[in-house]
């Protein structure tokens, strides 16, 4: 489920819609929690689709570590991709905004911790210096930057409201208290690359 304080607005023409914070969202805010309306599909369940479904559902769907599709409900599958995002996915089956995220803002997140399975290049609104191509083993090769972005926003998450916290299972809150309390170390995003 999508934070509630956020909609879905036009970006531009060649974007199409995305989602947008309707109130400043802070650093280490969840922005999406996985729900048991979210369906996660085997990849035969996929595969099985008929024409035009199946090609329309892989656009709105994300791999899991397990080769697993994730099919979202609601606008969290509007979020559109960033090579700068504010928002991140992480091991824990939620996202968090890794930077804050001012009102009127669009949520993005970097496609490349979503196992995709064709690489792309994506219509790039700022610098493509650094990548311009989203890669189905991006996880590998950005997972020490990204880690410590993770982490650096995990440690907000006591100090920040979190409306999505109940969606959260008890074992993971009590694994991220931990995590929060460096009692634990935090997952590492190479947990989520699949390996298939």
């Amino acid at each position: 489920m999508m934070h509630p304080q956020t909609r879905i607005n036009f970006i531009s023409p060649e974007v199409g819609v995305g989602v947008i914070a309707k109130e400043f969202i802070p650093k280490g805010t969840l922005v999406w929690v996985r729900d048991p309306l979210d369906r996660v599909l085997e990849p035969a369940e996929v595969a099985a689709l008929p024409e035009p479904a199946k090609d329309f559902s892989l656009t709105y769907m994300y791999r899991n570590a397990g080769g697993q599709y994730v099919l979202l409900w609601d606008h969290g599958k509007y979020v559109n991709h960033d090579f700068a995002p504010n928002c991140m996915p992480t091991p824990y089956g939620f996202d968090i905004a890794i930077r804050d995220i001012p009102a009127g803002a669009e949520l993005t997140e970097d496609y490349g911790l979503l196992n995709i399975i064709e690489e792309f290049s994506p219509f790039q609104e700022g610098d493509l210096a650094h990548r311009g191509v989203v890669r189905g083993d991006d996880i590998s090769r950005h997972a020490a930057e990204w880690d410590a972005q993770m982490k650096s926003a995990i440690s907000q998450i006591n100090q920040v409201a979190q409306p999505l916290l109940n969606l959260v299972p008890p074992d993971v809150l009590a694994e991220i208290e931990r995590v929060v309390r460096q009692r634990l170390p935090a997952r590492p995003v190479l947990g989520m690359l699949f390996g298939g």
